[in-house]
């Protein structure tokens, strides 16, 4: 009799480890799915994150050099003539980093142009025009040549 049991408990064993094995290859795909979405989903965060934090510093500079911040500055000023250009610099920086990780988002391409218009004069320079804008990435460059519209005052 107890040679009977076992030979019905055999199929009955074979098929709960076979649904067993499935559902553990189940598990394991649904795993690495979610795992491949939080790969994805932390990479964009910390982009973001680097964006909005680099934003904030030449907020933060704007903030401190209010003159630079809306383009005006003294040009018969070497020393500073050339802490604007380098405070550009950074803002075009943060404007390349914010067109890479966020070029879709339209606050971010609304809130660019009006501070690349803040610096229109300065940025359509031929100085910047023929040489400085080539370091940035083409983004960048065809962001600010559709954009930033030439002023009507002197050149800087």
């Amino acid at each position: 009799m107890l040679n009977g049991i076992q030979n019905l408990e055999l199929p009955y064993l074979q098929k709960l480890s076979s649904v067993a094995l499935v559902i553990a290859a189940t598990v394991a795909i649904i795993t690495m799915i979610v795992t491949v979405f939080q790969l994805y989903f932390n990479r964009k965060y910390m982009k973001q994150a680097a964006t909005k934090t680099t934003y904030r510093e030449y907020l933060k500079l704007a903030t401190k050099y209010p003159n630079f911040g809306d383009g005006n500055f003294d040009r018969s000023n070497e020393i500073e003539r050339t802490r604007y250009e380098w405070f550009v610099s950074f803002f075009l920086l943060a404007a390349e980093e914010v067109l890479e990780n966020a070029g879709s988002d339209k606050f971010w391409l609304e809130a660019l142009k009006e501070e690349a218009g803040r610096h229109s004069e300065y940025l359509n320079s031929d100085y910047i025009q023929r040489t400085e804008l080539n370091f940035y990435s083409k983004k960048l460059q065809k962001f600010i040549r559709e954009n930033v519209k030439p002023s009507k005052s002197s050149k800087p």
